[in-house]
């Protein structure tokens, strides 16, 4: 089944590709001395799994198709059970190959057939998976209620099964489309579900980014919880999201995640940005202090992304220091 790891330093690049290279060729070697087809298959899934060019692992899938194919005829076969799961990984990853050109049709039509397969044989860790990616397309397409649905039941079967990252992965899907939808009552409470979730399990990057997301919401939408005035709730609001914006920031930066990191300080500076500290909120002292800060985490954030080569990012914090530059104009 194809993992997708992607590489977010620059910096480690080539010592990631150098790496992955190193395994594909070990694998390869492995792959041409194999003696029987049981063999072949799992190498072959671990080529697919190590390989991050795009135009390569296919290769390796369709010969992962091929040979799995041979085998599922013969439902009494003691090996039939074997290699319907890896023809069914063959076609999941044949679907996020298409949902990744853009083609969504062809990505439903493969995801639907490894769906089908993994039913079959009452895989339920690939109908948890597929049940994701169907999400996905599904989110992708507008189908709100059949995303959610198809998270759901991902997310039914990751608690029964007791895959508590895979659970937490799912309140946090849950959790952004709710978001998307402007519905901020339920989606802090899935961020928090996943929150929980990835402590339990001592994730430190869903810890992270969990914190992230819930900052985001206060930020954004304000508490929804609080019954004071509208300018009461927002400085309340606004202290929280500092909170959980500096634990999210101090854990990226124990993980040397530099994309993690830039993303929260630049939060950081949007909300000093545009609501003021929320402990210094009268006088001409409280307005310097407030622009001061905003600026610092803004020129941290760009200085991070740089370094990392985040193309998007850079564009993102050029965005917000123009914006501050302008309404700071005289």
């Amino acid at each position: 089944m194809r993992k997708f790891c992607f590489t977010i330093f620059i910096l480690f690049a080539n010592l990631i590709a150098f790496s992955q290279s190193s395994v594909v060729d070990s694998l390869k070697l492995v792959l041409k001395n194999a003696k029987h087809d049981t063999i072949r298959c799992n190498v072959l899934n671990d080529m697919i799994e190590n390989e991050s060019n795009d135009s390569i692992w296919p290769i390796y899938n369709i010969q992962l198709k091929e040979i799995s194919k041979q085998y599922i005829d013969n439902s009494k076969s003691v090996f039939y059970t074997f290699f319907i799961k890896h023809y069914a990984n063959s076609l999941n990853n044949f679907g996020y190959f298409y949902m990744q050109k853009g083609m969504m049709s062809s990505a439903y039509n493969y995801y639907y057939q490894a769906l089908d397969i993994y039913q079959e044989i009452n895989d339920k860790k690939g109908i948890a998976l597929e049940s994701i990616n169907l999400g996905y397309l599904f989110r992708q397409d507008g189908n709100i209620t059949k995303a959610i649905e198809s998270y759901h039941t991902a997310l039914k079967i990751q608690i029964e099964i007791k895959d508590k990252l895979g659970a937490a992965t799912s309140y946090n899907n849950i959790g952004f489309i709710f978001d998307s939808q402007g519905e901020s009552t339920k989606a802090l409470e899935y961020y928090n579900k996943a929150l929980d979730s990835y402590l339990q399990i001592k994730n430190s990057d869903g810890i992270a980014n969990s914190y992230s997301n819930i900052a985001y919401i206060y930020k954004t939408y304000g508490d929804p919880s609080c019954k004071g005035s509208t300018k009461e709730c927002q400085i309340l609001a606004n202290k929280i999201a500092i909170n959980y914006l500096n634990k999210s920031a101090k854990i990226y930066e124990e993980m040397n995640d530099k994309f993690g990191l830039s993303n929260s300080l630049n939060l950081l500076g949007g909300i000093y940005d545009m609501y003021g500290d929320p402990d210094c909120l009268i006088g001409k002292d409280c307005y310097k202090l407030s622009s001061e800060k905003a600026l610092e985490y803004y020129k941290k954030a760009l200085a991070l992304r740089i370094e990392a080569g985040n193309l998007s990012g850079i564009s993102l914090s050029y965005n917000s220091l123009a914006e501050y530059m302008f309404q700071r104009a005289d």
